[in-house]
């Protein structure tokens, strides 16, 4: 396998991990914002 096709794979996985992962914080944050405020938000998890 050609070591540049190689780095170019690790380099694009890399920067599509990095993007997936800071999405996944950014959701997390707001839904932990959402149980720590529940009636501040109309969402549809009414009690």
């Amino acid at each position: 396998m050609c070591s540049r096709a190689f780095q170019r794979f690790a380099v694009r996985t890399s920067k599509t991990f990095e993007n997936l992962s800071s999405g996944v914080k950014q959701v997390r944050e707001e839904v932990s914002e959402q149980i720590r405020d529940p009636r501040g938000h109309d969402n549809g998890f009414k009690q």
